[in-house]
């Protein structure tokens, strides 16, 4: 019985990384949803687009998308093109990509930070700065923490 089930075990996992082996990488912004693409030339102008890797789940569905910019900022977007994380190293990240109620806080709370990361997880929006600052806000711009 053990290695009836120690072999499930291996061949589920065999499988796993046959599939994770579909994920494809390329640099053609035509791969992406249309409003992934709208978003990228909103927010970031015509920055050259580095790499786009288009994650699949186990059955070869596109799960989600990861978008590295050029100039280092990288961008996750789901399989529908709704951004889900943005993250910069260097420079503050477009301020305009929130809701007004939540940069208004974050001017009030640590006035000349800038934004280091952007990530939405299903209500609530958490921001991290360049001082390592963490907020949580709701989808109205309530300050959660």
């Amino acid at each position: 019985m053990k290695k009836l089930v120690f072999s499930m075990l291996c061949l589920f996992v065999i499988s796993l990384g046959i599939h994770a082996q579909d994920d494809r990488i390329t640099s053609d912004i035509n791969e992406l949803p249309a409003q992934s693409r709208e978003f990228i030339r909103q927010w970031f102008g015509d920055t050259e687009i580095a790499h786009i890797k288009i994650d699949n789940n186990y059955q070869g569905r596109v799960k989600d998308y990861e978008v590295l910019l050029a100039d280092g900022i990288e961008i996750e977007f789901d399989k529908s093109g709704e951004w889900k994380e943005i993250e910069a190293n260097k420079m503050g990240l477009p301020e305009g990509i929130l809701e007004t109620g939540i940069i208004d806080q974050i001017h009030t709370l640590h006035p000349g930070q800038q934004i280091r990361k952007m990530e939405k997880d299903g209500n609530k929006i958490e921001v991290k700065l360049f001082n390592y600052t963490k907020l949580k806000f709701d989808q109205s711009g309530t300050l959660l923490n």
